[in-house]
Formats: structure tokens, C-alpha cells, sequence
């Protein structure tokens, strides 16, 4: 049976694409458009507003990074599957400022 209605026929490609790992070609234009517009917004500098942004996010990973070495100090890994986990945990929490 083939399907007649065009976005729907769109949108079922994208989830069998998101469904193998792979990014719709819409995701990824929508990637690009966004960081063409953070482009632009770097070569005319930051408004007043996105530096403020920036302030309170560093603070905010500051501070998470912080909070997680007393979390790791407090609770040491007893064996090896929890220190792995532990480990991958700290790799999917570390934001990372360029």
C-alpha cells in the first residue's frame, strides 16, 4: 500500500532514520541553520542578555562540578562495574566551556 499523504510519508522516513541512529535530513538542517545563526551572533559579538546567559551557565556547570567531586568524594566505588558507571556517568555530566 503506498502511501499518498507526502508529510506523513516525511515524517515516517525520519523515524526509521532516528530509529538507525541517523539524523533526518531536516534535523540536520536544522542543525546547520542554527549554527550559521550562532556564527553570526559570535562575529557581532554576544548581546547583553546571551553574555549574561553565558555568566550564569559557567556558574551553573561550576557549581555542578563542584557538587558531583563531593558526591564522588563522599561515595567511593566499591567495585569495578560501579566505578565504570561512575565513570560514564561523569562523561555524560561534563559540560565542557569552550
Amino acid at each position: 500500500m503506498k502511501i499518498l499523504n507526502k508529510p506523513i510519508e516525511q515524517e515516517l522516513e525520519a523515524r526509521i532514520l532516528v530509529t538507525k541512529g541517523l539524523s533526518p535530513p531536516r534535523i540536520n538542517e536544522q542543525k546547520e541553520s542554527r549554527n550559521k545563526e550562532i556564527k553570526v551572533q559570535l562575529k557581532e559579538g554576544l548581546s547583553p542578555e546571551m553574555q549574561e546567559s553565558l555568566k550564569k551557565m559557567k556558574e551553573l556547570t561550576k557549581t555542578l562540578k563542584q557538587q558531583k567531586e563531593a558526591v564522588n568524594k563522599e561515595v567511593p566505588p566499591e567495585n569495578e562495574d560501579v566505578k565504570q558507571s561512575m565513570d560514564q556517568l561523569n562523561k555524560l555530566t561534563d559540560v565542557s566551556t569552550p
